[in-house]
């Protein structure tokens, strides 16, 4: 079953985050996929979002860090990593300790993969 995902989004071109005028991020919608992925040792389902500009993380069934959610999105200059959550700090920490050592080519490839939809 495919599962949507709004996800909270604080995206700024340019300038990395940034609240809206209601001092809420804006919205993202993140419905594609989801595909499994490793980060951290743990599992991670891996949506893809309108735009093709930003891929989002949620921990899967089992996955200590839930409640919680990755966001890499193109900030103008790269990618950027954003997280969120009241999960396991220790697992939503290893996992973005993986995400912050990939180069910027592989965070690029993260976000084009999410964009294949769930067969």
């Amino acid at each position: 079953m495919l599962k949507k995902i709004l996800v909270r989004v604080v995206i700024s071109l340019g300038h990395g985050l940034a609240l809206g005028q209601d001092g809420q991020p804006p919205s993202q919608q993140c419905a594609i996929g989801p595909q499994e992925k490793m980060f951290g040792q743990t599992k991670w389902l891996l949506y893809g979002c309108d735009g093709a500009t930003a891929a989002a993380l949620v921990p899967a069934k089992g996955n200590p860090a839930a409640p919680f959610f990755f966001l890499i999105f193109r900030d103008g200059t790269g990618f950027k990593i954003y997280g969120e959550g009241i999960g396991d700090k220790n697992a939503s920490g290893a996992a973005m300790s993986d995400l912050k050592s990939l180069p910027g080519e592989a965070l690029a490839q993260i976000v084009t993969d999410a964009q294949t939809p769930r067969r």
